[in-house]
């Protein structure tokens, strides 16, 4: 009988102590997921005084956010992060870098579309027909009619000298004899370029004045 007794008390003494420890295991689990709080801080109680079987003056334990301290305990809570501190000043603006590599060139693009005509530009006055038609009166010649020609006057070389009003020395000049003279010249002067100089020729060898036209395309 004694014996049986004996048994049973081990048993239950036994159960006890490991329900103790899955308690305090279930328990220990709670608080530790809670520290720190979901707001990151860290919760514990600071004693104020000693007590005879309580913690001794000065001493701190750390608690979960929810438990109350006890008697003679102070609560205290702290930042796992501290606060942000203010902003600091603007920093001096670094140095230029060095200039980059030139990079490669791209792939030319697409031809554009073909633009439209545009209008046609005025006729240039330098593009109209120069002539001049000179007539020879006894020893005398002058411009009968003529286009943009200003003058005309016989040389001591029995030639003659038309002048116009525009560049003509790098035109080119064809003459028309009158009175029938065989052939004829002309050539820009190269002192002056609106002058020309008219030739006609008798007898393949003498210069004569003569009347004759003169035509000018530029």
């Amino acid at each position: 009988m004694f014996s049986l007794m004996r048994r049973a008390v081990r048993s239950r003494i036994v159960l006890t102590t490991a329900t103790a420890v899955v308690t305090a295991s279930v328990v220990g689990a709670v608080a530790y997921a809670a520290i720190p709080d979901a707001n990151g801080q860290i919760h514990g109680c600071y004693a104020t005084s000693s007590t005879l079987l309580g913690p001794t003056k000065g001493s701190l334990r750390v608690v979960d956010g929810d438990e109350r301290c006890r008697a003679g305990e102070t609560a205290i809570a702290w930042s796992q992060v501290g606060p942000a501190g203010p902003t600091g000043p603007t920093g001096a603006i670094g140095a230029t870098g060095a200039t980059g590599a030139t990079g490669a060139q791209g792939p030319s693009g697409p031809q554009g579309a073909q633009g439209r005509q545009g209008p046609a530009g005025p006729t240039s006055a330098a593009s109209s027909p120069l002539w001049a038609v000179v007539e020879l009166r006894g020893t005398q010649v002058s411009i009968a009619t003529g286009n943009h020609a200003t003058g005309v006057q016989a040389t001591s070389y029995d030639n003659t000298v038309v002048t116009f009003d525009r560049d003509v020395h790098d035109c080119a000049f064809q003459v028309t004899p009158r009175g029938g003279f065989p052939t004829a010249n002309a050539v820009p002067v190269d002192s002056d370029v609106h002058e020309v100089v008219v030739t006609l020729t008798l007898n393949g060898s003498s210069f004569v004045l003569g009347s004759y036209s003169l035509t000018v395309s530029c």
